[in-house]
């Protein structure tokens, strides 16, 4: 669960113009914390916040973004485990724009059998 303080920071940041600057890096102090400590935790509420879409989507930028930039093959190793393949697209975005390289090489390696399936 989230905690309430963070969830009031985070319903605080979203009152902020959607894909603004200045929203994202309100997101960005409300979540950092809570990310840095249960990223699957925050990763999955935001997947699953009941937002609206438009919302979700600077949420799930920010939760992404500070994940790939503290533990980037954590964030891998959990959504290559996750049974739907909807946090692949949060994954390559957040990489690629913190490391194309890696991420480049990352997306190009041979997937398992049934990974997306």
């Amino acid at each position: 669960a989230i905690p309430p303080e963070v969830r009031q920071a985070i319903d605080l940041a979203m009152k902020k113009p959607a894909a603004t600057k200045g929203r994202y890096e309100a997101l960005e102090v409300a979540a950092k914390d809570w990310v840095a400590a249960t990223p699957v935790a925050a990763f999955e509420w935001a997947m699953n916040s009941p937002t609206e879409d438009k919302f979700r989507h600077d949420l799930m930028i920010t939760v992404a973004n500070l994940w790939v930039r503290k533990d980037v093959t954590g964030m891998a190793a959990y959504i290559t485990s996750r049974p739907k393949a909807d946090g692949w697209g949060w994954l390559a975005g957040s990489w690629a724009g913190h490391d194309p390289a890696a991420a480049s090489a990352w997306a190009l390696k041979p997937m398992p059998f049934g990974v997306l399936g």
